[in-house]
């Protein structure tokens, strides 16, 4: 990217770097880490056109998710139901195009409103 004259880096935390989940301990300080890394090395590179971003994502449909009680899922989260991986697509698509070129050491929580309670 700095050979080219920049670009868009897009790392994955979780909502779990913004709140506490009780036997996460070790998930939630990763998670957490990877913002804060995202954070330095956005302040680091940005004179170089390079933009860095993370996206954290809530409870997303997948396999694993299709196991859970839905009325479990959706009882915690605001909009009342779980992410579509395609959501979380169009935000990593977003950041990755020119039209966030002015966006660059944020964390974006894509979580239905579920770190708002």
């Amino acid at each position: 990217m700095l050979k080219v004259g920049g670009g868009s880096i897009i790392n994955t935390a979780s909502m779990a770097a913004t709140v506490a989940f009780p036997a996460m301990a070790s998930y939630c300080a990763a998670k957490g880490g990877v913002v804060m890394l995202t954070k330095t090395a956005a302040a680091e590179y940005a004179d170089k056109g390079v933009r860095v971003n993370s996206i954290s994502p809530g409870t997303i449909q997948t396999a694993i998710t299709d196991s859970l009680p839905q009325d479990m899922i959706n009882d915690r989260n605001p909009v009342g139901r779980i992410a579509d991986p395609s959501e979380v697509a169009s935000l990593a698509t977003f950041l990755a195009s020119d039209e966030s070129s002015f966006i660059t050491g944020a964390d974006h929580l894509i979580d239905g409103g579920y770190t708002t309670i």
